[in-house]
């Protein structure tokens, strides 16, 4: 009676594990959106290692990493993008892997409790002192940061330190850089210059508006999590952190591109990413703070997409020669960092906390 009951239940894991393979499938190819990259597409933008994860994490290592593999075979075969790169299949299925380990090892899920998953964390837990001290301190240190030099504009021999503020407010020391250039050309090539100028300061004043905007962002999340308005909490962290994300990125490669008809030389200070650091650990109080189980798993999806974004870039770059790995790396970075952990954070919380069905399937 025991072996057929063991036997039932292998059938049922194999099946629950092809099903979850074949929508991995379907939203890996038909649901999501595809990026070319140097003319291949290289960047997927969608949920289809959700069914992996959940392999994984329900299943254990070795059924995570074959549902991984399968999945990835899978869109080879029947809907190829290109040659087949096996490195990336490795990828998908270490992915499944860490989602088993994951499973087994930080949400204690075995045989046994598989079918009741996990419950959230009671509302009324007793607050955290330290949690709101580091939360002031991190707000205020935000605000000295916007303040504080975030980039030097060198013309000749003249260096203009120039802070969020000063650019969103365009202040005297932001005017007199923009003097300090138009000085060095003749009025035939005024117009050009102004031009030039004007580019990259529209650049420039979208990527101070979306640091200074982050930080009342991260004063409403911060109360809201002190009022238990989780959702709101979450929603208001998250924002913070994309919008001073999104600023640093637009840093490091909108502002070096609108440089090209200026002979000016702009170097960043530590201010913006001291400022997106300090995002991303007011996420972890948050977090801890709402519920340690949303932490958990946003702790998980940061690293598991942090490491197949390096992977497959690095895979990619072997297999197109011509392209760098660095030139991989970073868009796939940023959109595991901005769009990909927060999407995958929210779904696997739903799945495995609210979604009654998946209860009942496994």
């Amino acid at each position: 009676m025991k072996q057929k009951k063991n036997i039932r239940g292998h059938v049922k894991t194999v099946a629950v594990c092809a099903i979850l393979a074949v929508i991995g499938f379907v939203l890996d190819r038909f649901v999501g959106i595809s990026i070319p990259l140097f003319g291949v597409t290289s960047l997927m933008i969608n949920v289809s290692y959700i069914p992996i994860f959940l392999a994984g994490i329900l299943y254990g290592p070795v059924w995570g990493a074959l549902v991984g593999g399968v999945q990835d075979i899978l869109c080879m075969i029947l809907v190829p993008l290109g040659a087949p790169i096996w490195g990336i299949t490795a990828t998908t299925m270490l992915a499944g892997a860490m989602a088993g380990v994951f499973g087994r090892f930080i949400l204690k899920i075995k045989a046994e409790n598989r079918g009741e998953l996990l419950v959230p964390v009671a509302k009324d837990s007793p607050k955290n002192k330290f949690y709101y001290i580091f939360a002031s301190f991190a707000v205020l240190l935000y605000g000295l940061e916007i303040f504080t030099s975030a980039t030097s504009i060198t013309v000749g021999e003249t260096v203009h330190d120039l802070s969020m503020w000063d650019i969103l407010t365009r202040s005297s020391a932001y005017k007199n850089a923009f003097l300090e250039i138009t000085s060095l050309y003749n009025p035939e090539n005024l117009p050009e210059v102004f031009y030039a100028w004007s580019g990259l300061a529209d650049t420039f004043g979208m990527i101070s508006a979306l640091f200074v905007l982050a930080l009342p962002l991260l004063i409403l999340a911060v109360f809201f999590s002190h009022k238990r308005k989780n959702v709101l909490a979450i929603i208001s962290i998250l924002a913070s952190f994309v919008f001073s994300g999104v600023a640093v990125v637009s840093l490091m490669l909108q502002i070096p591109k609108s440089l090209k008809d200026l002979p000016v030389e702009i170097r960043f200070g530590l201010a913006p990413f001291i400022a997106l650091t300090i995002c991303a650990l007011a996420i972890i109080f948050v977090l801890i703070e709402t519920d340690p189980l949303k932490f958990k798993i946003s702790a998980f999806c940061a690293i598991t997409a942090i490491t197949t974004s390096v992977l497959n870039s690095f895979w990619l770059s072997l297999a197109m020669s011509s392209v760098g790995f660095v030139a991989y790396l970073l868009p796939r970075l940023a959109t595991a960092v901005l769009l990909t952990t927060p999407l995958y954070s929210f779904l696997l919380y739903y799945l495995l906390v609210k979604a009654k069905w998946l209860k009942k399937m496994v």
